[in-house]
């Protein structure tokens, strides 16, 4: 925090010299982003998510018979892949995927039909957001069971293909890596930061 005020204090003096000079933060621009960059920042301190592929259920294809179906989960550029299930219409897997996410985090769910002879054939994805995952659970995600609706895009429409049961585990949003609002709150600690700034602009430093 200091040296980003030290950084800017030559911006912050020639406001107060040449108040009418464009393009420069006021003191309080500065300030709000300052804290709007502080709360943010603790949200983006990764954690261990534990996510049980438990089982799904496809609309029933020709196709499918015989077919060797998997699940793939990713989050923020990691993925984690279970291992092939053979039933075509209720694949089971019981398996548990460890991803490196924040509470700011998307999990995506996609089901795969694999094929050894060409491209794997995507069966269907479900996307969860796990900051309202986390408010509707008090916020924490503590073997929390979710039946998240399968989808594939067929022909610039939306086709519901079946649905899959995920069980999460493992992260937790504390108050401390809240995303607090900038009210009364947190007031004092933007008053901090202006005393800080008039204290740099008196050239004491």
């Amino acid at each position: 925090m200091e040296k980003f005020l030290q950084l800017h204090v030559a911006r912050i003096r020639h406001e107060f010299l040449c108040p009418k000079a464009k393009g420069f933060p006021s003191v309080d621009d500065m300030a709000t982003a300052s804290l709007r960059a502080e709360s943010s920042h603790s949200l983006r301190g990764t954690s261990q998510l534990h996510a049980t592929v438990s089982c799904a259920k496809i609309k029933r294809k020709k196709s499918l018979f015989g077919a060797a179906i998997y699940v793939e989960a990713s989050a923020d550029g990691e993925s984690r892949r279970t291992a092939k299930s053979h039933s075509s219409s209720s694949p089971k897997w019981d398996e548990r995927l460890t991803l490196n996410v924040t509470p700011l985090s998307h999990l995506d769910f996609k089901v795969w039909s694999h094929n050894t002879l060409k491209a794997d054939a995507l069966l269907g994805k479900a996307s969860l957001d796990l900051m309202q995952a986390l408010e509707q659970h008090d916020r924490k995600l503590d073997n929390v069971k979710e039946v998240l609706k399968l989808s594939v895009d067929q022909k610039g429409s939306v086709v519901q293909t079946g649905e899959l049961t995920v069980f999460l585990d493992g992260l937790v949003l504390s108050e401390q890596n809240e995303l607090a609002p900038l009210t009364n709150g947190n007031a004092a600690n933007g008053s901090k930061i202006l005393e800080y700034f008039f204290f740099l602009l008196s050239g004491r430093f």
